[in-house]
């Protein structure tokens, strides 16, 4: 179960859309939950993702210091011109997950063995003809600015211990 309460039905946006039908809702669903703790615990550490979870009611945070972190903000830097900004966690997973999802689509796993879809009037875009490199850096932004919100508040988030990301260049 997904511990921000995303579904498979979040992926109904024009913007992150991912098709399924009855037989590939559970599929989806398991996926979400997997990645998304999976990104998590990457952004924030294993020890600062346990308590982050753990203050988590319905998918949502009830300290304060956890509630910084898991909306949307954009704050101005001490240095000239630059914007910390995130679009909020939630935004953030669905946009990762979106991306994750939609690149490893192409095989997929059945009864028969790994199968690629093919269709007689359309071809497979390549992944620099998509806009899925846009969505994950989009993802890779909020990230971004939540790591740097947490260092610029050390006192409140001392169990900090997240790895970086970076943009990806197929743009």
């Amino acid at each position: 179960m997904s511990i921000l309460n995303i579904t498979y039905q979040d992926f109904t946006n024009p913007l992150i859309f991912i098709p399924t039908n009855k037989h590939t809702e559970a599929d989806l669903q398991v996926f979400i939950d997997e990645w998304e703790t999976e990104y998590l615990e990457d952004m924030l550490g294993c020890d600062l993702f346990a308590l982050f979870s753990a203050d988590l009611l319905n998918g949502v945070p009830q300290t304060q210091i956890y509630i910084d972190i898991y909306e949307k903000f954009c704050y101005d830097e001490s240095d000239c011109g630059y914007k910390n900004k995130s679009e909020g966690m939630v935004k953030m997973i669905q946009k990762f997950v979106y991306w994750k999802y939609m690149s490893e689509s192409k095989v997929k796993a059945t009864n028969t063995g790994y199968v690629v879809n093919e269709n007689e009037v359309a071809r497979i875009a390549d992944f620099s003809e998509s806009r899925i490199y846009q969505i994950y850096n989009q993802a890779i932004k909020s990230y971004k600015g939540i790591q740097i919100y947490i260092c610029d508040n050390l006192n409140d988030y001392s169990v900090y211990n997240g790895s970086k990301k970076g943009k990806t260049s197929w743009l």
